[in-house]
């Protein structure tokens, strides 16, 4: 392990022909972190990719997994639901409209289930389910809800429409009728007492919420401020107090802001905040909760300045006022992807894109990107 001077970056971190760890989540026995891996080389297009999965017990060391059943998988969400966790995402590389046979069985959206993060099954896939997009899936009371878009058989090529599905087991999937509106759904919080989903996107504002009181059964729009400047891309509630974090850009202009939205009270149905003064040239992405607060990452970006081109993390105690804890410089010109935090510590996931345009240097597999910090660091 470390010592107590904030984040390192884990330079050994096992992702071998790993194109990008997509999800994370702590649980009693550690750390459990999903995403996907090159698959077999010279096979047809369903073997393009392949399911993986990282496991830890404190966050700094790591086994990599690629388990045999998630063959041809593109995982894309992970959450722990009574006890158990379900991976869920897409198998093999094509849409059901995409000429690239032979398509692999189950193609489509998959849900994966595990006691130990470590042994896995595949569930019977749920046909309402099977071309599901989606963007966040989390557990809310009896249910797991899903969040994302669909298309409807009858609509235009490219139309999509926000979606929210449900299930009791992981298996049987449920779309909700008259759920929220709009293009698509970008994240979802749940509290102990109502649930809120995010509209809209960076390129489509104005963002909308959503909120429900039952599980995602029923909706109702809320309120948010600050709706045109970002879109929303994570939340985390904790103690009555939930946090929504994003990033957009400036009108005309190639520059990133950041934003944050609070709701006191857990019903979530009013947001306040929106764009965060002093923080250009950054782009929030993902935010966990710690003993003394919340912790946001995210990316830096200004053109014509390599030293501005990375990653950075964030703290705030009351997610209202937020002031920069690091800079992760390892990231350079790619997408931080998520962060989650334990007992351990904390651990940022990240993605950083191949150079396609300077042909002087050789591609790199080395795609993938972890730092880890002691919480101690962030107090």
């Amino acid at each position: 392990m470390p010592p107590d001077a904030g984040f390192v970056f884990l330079n050994d971190f096992p992702a071998d022909a790993t194109l990008e760890i997509s999800a994370a989540i702590v649980t009693q026995d550690g750390f459990v972190a999903v995403g996907k891996d090159f698959g077999t080389a010279g096979g047809s297009a369903s073997d393009i990719f392949a399911g993986a999965v990282w496991l830890s017990r404190d966050g700094y060391n790591w086994e990599h997994l690629r388990p045999a059943v998630m063959a041809h998988a593109q995982l894309d969400q992970l959450v722990e639901f009574h006890g158990q966790l379900y991976a869920t995402g897409m198998v093999g590389a094509c849409f059901p409209d995409a000429d690239c046979t032979p398509l692999p069985e189950n193609t489509g959206r998959n849900v994966w289930r595990s006691r130990d993060g470590r042994d896995w099954e595949l569930l019977p896939q749920s046909l309402t389910f099977q071309w599901a997009s989606l963007t966040d899936v989390v557990a809310a009371g009896d249910y797991l809800v899903a969040v994302g878009a669909y298309s409807d058989p009858d609509a235009a090529p490219g139309a999509a429409t926000a979606g929210v599905w449900r299930s009791t087991d992981g298996m049987d999937w449920a779309l909700v009728p008259h759920g929220p509106s709009g293009l698509g759904l970008q994240a979802a919080v749940s509290s102990e007492s109502a649930l809120a989903v995010f509209g809209s996107d960076l390129f489509a504002p104005p963002i909308t919420v959503w909120q429900s009181d039952d599980s995602a059964a029923t909706w109702t729009q809320g309120s948010l401020e600050g709706a045109m400047e970002c879109a929303v891309s994570a939340g985390v509630s904790a103690a009555g107090s939930s946090v929504a974090i994003g990033g957009g850009r400036h009108e005309g202009v190639d520059e990133l802001v950041s934003c944050a939205w609070t709701s006191v009270g857990g019903d979530m149905a009013t947001w306040h905040g929106g764009l965060l003064d002093g923080f250009d040239w950054t782009m929030m992405r993902a935010v966990t909760v710690v003993p003394s607060g919340f912790v946001a990452v995210g990316q830096t970006y200004k053109p014509n300045s390599s030293t501005a081109r990375g990653g950075a993390a964030w703290t705030s105690k009351d997610g209202v006022t937020w002031r920069e804890a690091t800079r992760l410089p390892e990231l350079g010109n790619g997408m931080i992807k998520t962060v989650v935090a334990g007992p351990r510590g904390i651990v940022v996931f990240g993605t950083q894109f191949p150079d396609l345009l300077n042909p002087g240097e050789s591609p790199s597999l080395d795609w993938v990107k972890v730092w880890f910090a002691p919480l101690s660091a962030l107090e």
